[in-house]
């Protein structure tokens, strides 16, 4: 979505160049995340506001007290989506970051796929497992986390995709 010699000049030119938030700052607001918070925003009823304006609430203790509870389903959807990207991203981070001690665990476990064999590991020769034990193993790291964390926002999940949908 975005080119990469004018990310890479931007991300030279701020300074963040081999510094961890070149992989965060740069990718902080995505313009779909906006549409589906912006689409439930929208469908709150304006009628919780006046009733919330009446009963004597400010603008912060509206947001506070009746918004932000109810844009639970939004914030985990955007916040479940922003996590697996993150979380699955390599390419950006090889592009940014220099240093081997500062690269995240993503290219780590690429270059374990792409390199594979059972010569990796620290065993002896009799030991040694094949390549494709090796690479299902770290395929199993990469899914684990994710799915350790999506059963808990999995009901609000299902609820913040329908948000902006049509109904009647």
């Amino acid at each position: 979505p975005v080119p990469l010699v004018p990310l890479f000049l931007l991300v030279k030119g701020v300074g963040l160049y081999d510094s961890f938030w070149s992989m965060i700052l740069p990718f902080a607001i995505n313009s779909v995340y906006i549409f589906i918070m912006k689409a439930f925003y929208q469908q709150l009823p304006p009628g919780l506001e006046e009733a919330a304006m009446i009963d004597g609430c400010n603008q912060f203790q509206l947001f506070r007290r009746i918004v932000l509870p109810l844009s639970l389903p939004s914030i985990a959807t955007v916040g479940m989506m922003y996590a697996v990207w993150h979380w699955n991203e390599w390419f950006y981070s090889s592009l940014f970051i220099v240093d081997n001690a500062k690269l995240p665990l993503q290219n780590i476990m690429r270059g374990i796929i792409l390199n594979a064999s059972g010569s990796d590991l620290a065993l002896p020769l009799a030991n040694m497992p094949p390549a494709e034990t090796v690479k299902c193993a770290v395929i199993i790291v990469s899914v684990v986390p994710i799915l350790c964390i999506y059963p808990f926002v999995q009901k609000y999940f299902a609820k913040g995709f329908l948000v902006g949908s049509v109904k009647e």
